[in-house]
């Protein structure tokens, strides 16, 4: 029995009608010529005919109304049934099609009128047929919305894949005989995941190929992804420490990337000695760089690093060897093949002053010439200068692949005050043996003579003391 407030809405709604029919019976009697004067039981019989008859014109131009609108509800519902972006499906427990958009019919690749009553599984290739089919059956025993991907026949091919939503439908009477279906082609979708995924793929390839460390910290200096070659340095309990935790000494490191921190998209240099996971403190050499979400907002540094360790101490090698000739003692220069003068040390100041030249003069003549044939002959030659009561021993070193000559002096002057005093030590010595009576001679193991005085040359009765050397007893 339907509710008293619904009988009296319907009762105030005919009563409402009624008071409308006489309203147009009034009016239409007020165009029309009034009616013969009759019994007034005619009279009131007749209004009441007429009364009635108003009724029923203006329900059915309700009822004409109403089926208006409904059609257009209707048709408007079916265009957004038929045009729908994605494909709808009414399926029975056997996957048979009861309706289906023209969405749906596309994706399949069959004309809608020739889909009715034909199976949705044969559409759906072999390899996801199991799905589908534990998919469907769930629908119906579960009563609730499921969903899965699967992947669709068009032509006989396998070409699409889809993502399908289904719940029974309220129209089943709860006996649970079909299932409305939704069906959504993700070809692209899973096309773009699949090449996300391979380019993820491919990166992280990358990133473990790379020799360099690569290093990730939030905005509390704390790490939080490494790559291969990072675990390898810090070691596997990297991720979660601070980065200070491997700094070694005092540095200002912190410093130098504070501007990171605070949105600066520079990328900042910085060197660092840090503790490897054996304990050896390495040089590492970082660029930094900041990493900002969506907002713009700086979320932590992404970081390289490369061990400069072998690198800084091979520069300081280099360094300390760059400055020997400056250093060095003796006077050091490099010339053009040409002789002029590119490079001088402090020690060599004096022989500039001997040839009047300095740092991007000329040698002069004779000394340009002996460099020239030295370049040329691809000879090293040795020469002996004297320079301010200093007597220096000069090298002449041509190097061919750069194209220049190096001068390497040598003061020998206490070796040659040496050599003097020797020479005029073995002429004394040799006058005194010469102005003995006795016969004095040197002999060699073979028994040569090699020293004879002037007693021993006239016993021998040679014509020349040069006679006697290099003769025995028996000759």
């Amino acid at each position: 029995m339907p509710p008293k407030k619904i009988t009296a809405r319907k009762r105030s709604d005919a009563a409402e009608l009624r008071r409308q029919a006489e309203a147009k019976l009034s009016e239409r009697k007020k165009r029309e010529a009034a009616p013969p004067a009759t019994e007034s039981d005619t009279r009131r019989l007749v209004h009441e005919l007429e009364v009635h008859q108003i009724e029923l014109e203006m329900q059915n131009e309700e009822l004409v109304r109403s089926r208006t609108e409904v059609e257009a509800l209707l048709s408007q519902h079916a265009d957004l049934y038929d045009f729908a972006p994605v494909g709808y499906f009414t399926l029975a427990r056997d996957s048979a099609i009861r309706q289906v958009n023209l969405a749906g019919a596309n994706l399949l690749g069959v004309e809608r009128g020739k889909l009715i009553k034909r199976r949705f599984g044969v559409f759906v290739s072999a390899q996801s047929r199991t799905t589908f089919n534990a998919f469907l059956d769930k629908v119906f025993t579960s009563g609730s919305k499921e969903a899965c991907e699967v992947a669709l026949l068009k032509d006989g091919h396998e070409s699409l894949c889809v993502q399908i939503e289904a719940t029974i439908s309220d129209a089943s009477g709860g006996e649970r005989e079909v299932c409305r279906a939704v069906v959504v082609d993700i070809t692209e979708r899973k096309r773009a995941e699949n090449e996300l995924r391979a380019l993820s793929t491919r990166q992280e390839a990358i990133l473990a190929a790379v020799p360099d460390i690569l290093m990730e910290v939030n905005k509390d200096k704390v790490y939080t992804w490494a790559n291969p070659a990072g675990v390898e340095f810090f070691g596997e309990d990297v991720i979660g420490k601070e980065a200070a935790f491997y700094f070694e000494g005092e540095q200002d490191t912190y410093g130098v990337v504070k501007p990171l921190f605070n949105g600066s998209e520079d990328v900042i240099y910085v060197e660092s000695w840090q503790r490897r996971k054996d304990g050896e403190k390495r040089l590492l050499a970082w660029w930094c760089q900041v990493l900002k979400d969506t907002d713009g907002n700086a979320t932590g540094a992404l970081s390289s690093a490369h061990d400069i360790t072998e690198r800084k101490r091979a520069e300081q090698e280099i360094e300390s060897l760059s400055r020997f000739p400056a250093e060095n003692p003796n006077p050091i220069l490099r010339v053009e093949q040409d002789g002029q003068i590119i490079y001088a040390n402090p020690a060599s100041e004096a022989l500039q002053c001997l040839w009047n030249c300095t740092v991007g003069e000329y040698l002069p003549p004779d000394w340009r010439e002996r460099v020239v044939n030295a370049a040329r002959n691809s000879a090293r030659t040795t020469m002996e200068v004297e320079c301010e009561e200093r007597v220096y021993s000069i090298m002449i070193v041509p190097i061919p692949d750069p194209g220049y000559v190096n001068l390497y002096a040598r003061d020998i002057t206490e070796r040659k005050r040496t050599e003097e005093k020797l020479e005029e030590e073995r002429i004394l010595l040799r006058t005194l043996i010469d102005n003995l009576p006795d016969r004095v001679y040197v002999k060699d193991v073979q028994g040569h003579k090699i020293i004879s005085n002037i007693a021993d040359w006239r016993a021998s009765g040679e014509k020349t003391m040069e006679d006697v050397i290099g003769k025995t007893d028996f000759d």
